[in-house]
């Protein structure tokens, strides 16, 4: 459903002035809700807008020993998605909510991601990286527990918060994911190859090339469900890690992007023709695609950055 800005922000106010004249804690959940829609929405909200749904949560936060991390998980989520500059004192707060041993695994790896996506966000000297290293202790004191999904997000938040995990940790969120029953599907693994292409962290190059090409065998047997950035992001991690890929699967990565249509293109993702040219020809394999295929798929995707 598409709401109108103007519709959306009246919307927003109603609920704000509805939230002011209720003393109770009891629409904490409310207000939670309330931020993770808009963020899911197109359409940036006023940063006032969001300032005093923030307010309304961080007031209504119960004092006691509830368990509020699911609430916690959607504003910080919502408000990543907005591109909200929070300050400092509303995030201690709120992380300060978060328990070792009451906090769902998604909860904190919702967090995780959403706190990397707002370090671009928040002040400097906003304490970001104190805040997120104490969300990642949490989070791996607990990563028994952990899915694919979760350990992909985190991954990708400790990028985006340029965070210098250690190669202990790492090693163990990738033996978790490699754990898995079921095969985590395209997007998990390709998001997965892409952060570990971006974490600077020393293994041991014969350790580390071995979970590089489980994960990438993984994505390899899920290639007929892959979307346009999820090869795109395999190319490139692949690239970003120095890991050499047989021309077969190279081949069947670039079948992939042509085999796709428009319609199945998704505008949120990594598109970016250009990226996957520079990771071929890292990889030696820029002759794989001539000058015809790349107006295709420019054709198709939009021009390479």
């Amino acid at each position: 459903f598409n709401i109108a800005p103007g519709e959306l922000e009246y919307l927003v106010k109603y609920i704000i002035e509805l939230l002011g004249s209720r003393s109770d804690d009891s629409q904490l959940q409310l207000v939670a809700n309330s931020i993770k829609a808009v963020g899911d929405m197109e359409h940036k909200l006023p940063p006032t807008m969001l300032q005093a749904l923030l307010d309304s949560f961080v007031k209504k936060l119960p004092r006691g020993e509830e368990n509020v991390d699911i609430s916690i998980s959607q504003v910080l989520l919502g408000l990543s998605k907005q591109h909200f500059r929070i300050d400092r004192t509303s995030l201690e707060t709120i992380l300060d909510r978060l328990e070792a041993k009451t906090c769902q695994i998604q909860a904190l790896s919702n967090s995780i991601w959403s706190l990397g996506y707002l370090r671009e966000h928040v002040p400097q000297n906003a304490g970001g990286s104190a805040s997120f290293q104490r969300l990642l202790y949490i989070y791996l004191l607990r990563l028994p527990e952990a899915r694919a999904v979760d350990i992909s997000k985190v991954l990708q938040g400790i990028v985006k918060e340029k965070f210098p995990i250690d190669a202990t940790s790492l090693e163990m969120m990738i033996e978790q994911f490699l754990r898995q029953k079921r095969n985590p599907g395209p997007r998990r693994t390709a998001n997965t190859l892409w952060s570990l292409g971006e974490i600077k962290c020393d293994f041991p190059a014969t350790k580390a090339e071995a979970f590089y090409r489980k994960i990438l065998d993984l994505f390899m047997a899920s290639l007929p469900e892959a979307k346009l950035h999820h090869c795109i992001a395999v190319v490139h991690g692949c690239a970003k890690l120095g890991l050499a890929l047989e021309e077969p699967i190279v081949d069947a990565l670039i079948q992939q992007c042509f085999s796709q249509q428009p319609d199945d293109v998704d505008s949120n993702h990594l598109n970016d023709i250009g990226l996957l040219l520079w990771a071929l020809g890292k990889l030696n394999f820029r002759h794989k695609l001539n000058d015809d295929q790349i107006q295709q798929l420019e054709t198709l995707y939009g021009p390479s950055e």
